[in-house]
């Protein structure tokens, strides 16, 4: 099982829950890459999920942190 899962949208809007499941990734640096795409052009927004402790990681709206 990968450890990093990714949520998010190329949009500001929320499709909620798992409609918001963009994939999962064995680094955080791919997660954030994936991510990356998703806010290019400052409207969408991501969380990313470490399995592992089962928190969130990172998330932003239109930027990458």
């Amino acid at each position: 099982m990968k450890r990093y899962l990714l949520f998010g949208n190329s949009t500001p809007y929320y499709g909620g829950g798992w409609n918001d499941f963009v994939g999962s990734f064995n680094t955080i640096d791919e997660a954030k890459g994936k991510a990356a795409t998703l806010v290019k052009d400052y409207t969408g927004w991501y969380h990313i999920i470490d399995l592992e402790i089962l928190e969130r990681v990172a998330w932003g709206n239109g930027e990458i942190r």
